[in-house]
């Protein structure tokens, strides 16, 4: 029979930053935009951990599921799996998108099933990516 950490452990999806840290910062920006296209029950929660860092103070339960698992921050453990560092920014969210693509209210456009093109447009010749001959990206960040 499963304790009650461990049932948490492989059914949570957290998130466990710090104030003031760079990437923690960009990763939690990200999530947030990510959680409003996620189903409500499906989302992944933000844990402040400032102060179990820097005090030992422990002021949200999920810091006792997790205390052991968290090395480095951002942190983050979905369905009892830690994801890790990646390469680069977009290798880890490409990774992310495709792991919660069933999980989001509006699937998302599988990739391998389109064809996309680069395409000057413009007086000054702006290059713009073209998929299905629909204007998929002009430059602007992804919303």
């Amino acid at each position: 029979m499963k304790n009650n950490y461990q049932q948490i452990f492989e059914n949570a999806r957290v998130m466990f930053v710090l104030k003031g840290c760079g990437h923690c910062r960009t990763w939690k920006s990200f999530i947030e935009r990510e959680n409003m296209k996620i189903k409500p029950e499906k989302r992944i929660i933000i844990v402040d951990s400032t102060l179990m860092n820097e005090h030992g103070i422990i002021d949200d339960p999920l810091l006792n599921v997790f205390n052991n698992f968290i090395k480095g921050f951002p942190s983050l453990f979905i369905d009892g799996k830690k994801i890790g560092i990646a390469n680069s920014q977009e290798e880890a969210i490409t990774f992310l998108r495709s792991y919660l693509y069933d999980d989001y209210i509006i699937p998302r456009i599988k990739f391998q099933d389109i064809s996309c093109e680069y395409v000057k447009k413009g007086v000054f010749g702006k290059r713009v990516l073209i998929c299905d001959g629909v204007l998929t990206y002009d430059g602007e960040e992804d919303e």
